[in-house]
């Protein structure tokens, strides 16, 4: 091809379009760093006084701060640590359910002050509620290294299924602090906290699978009634196991 061609290429139509192509291109990818870059700087406080912000911003800002996977895992620790732990004290983290997900997040590599933690699960909550996660299986392994290796067990974290009084309607607050518990499945026995929750106002305690009251111990009414069989004080059965049971004698 002779000079003379070659440089008429150079300003033909298709040249010209696709340099355009090119520079639109390198802008694009220099605004993704500039939006990273400055999402990744945005203070925490930030995050919560913006009111406008939507789900995807959201996971994306929280993404650059804790990567795909912290925040997967981050979701996944507060689906399965239930809200009512949160009224349960803690010395060092407030509640027991800050704690709970902090020694998860911990175990799973991310390592987050508890007030920072604070606001990612208020934002995650509020903003991302239907967020799941891929990382199922990693996060079983992470729930057991988590139960291995702290007094508490985090495998399964039992609360009583109702968070009003079935008499006044009153919140229910806590009794005393989580204990460990064992719950037995067809997959094998599974290490559990639970939770015990009371009505100061009606003097009622609200246990895993009953409630007491001044005339005696009472399971909850069927809406409300869980799917175990409480053995004893520290161990309970899956229904689909417990109806096994008669058939194994």
């Amino acid at each position: 091809m002779s000079k003379q061609r070659r440089g008429s290429d150079m300003f033909s139509r298709e040249a010209f379009l696709a340099r355009l192509a090119s520079k639109a291109e390198e802008r694009e990818n220099i605004n993704k760093i500039a939006n990273f870059v400055s999402a990744k700087n945005l203070r925490l406080s930030q995050l919560l006084e913006e009111k406008n912000e939507i789900a995807e911003e959201t996971i994306f800002i929280l993404s650059t701060k804790l990567t795909t996977k912290g925040l997967m895992t981050l979701a996944m620790a507060i689906k399965h640590v239930p809200s009512r732990y949160s009224q349960a004290g803690h010395d060092e983290c407030g509640n027991f359910r800050l704690y709970a997900i902090g020694t998860i997040m911990r175990k799973a590599g991310f390592v987050i002050v508890v007030e920072d933690l604070r606001v990612y699960v208020t934002l995650v909550e509020a903003r991302c509620p239907t967020l799941c996660s891929k990382y199922e299986k990693d996060f079983e392994d992470v729930l057991w290294k988590a139960t291995e290796e702290e007094s508490f067990n985090f495998n399964c974290m039992m609360t009583p299924p109702v968070d009003l009084c079935l008499y006044c309607r009153k919140p229910l607050s806590t009794n005393n602090k989580p204990n460990k518990a064992t719950l037995f499945t067809l997959s094998g026995p599974i290490p559990c906290t639970k939770l015990r929750l009371r009505c100061r106002e009606c003097d009622v305690q609200y246990g895993i699978c009953s409630i007491r009251d001044k005339t005696g111990e009472h399971l909850y009414p069927k809406l409300h009634r869980p799917l175990l069989v409480e053995a004893s004080n520290v161990n309970y059965v899956d229904a689909a196991l417990y109806e096994w049971i008669p058939s194994l004698g």
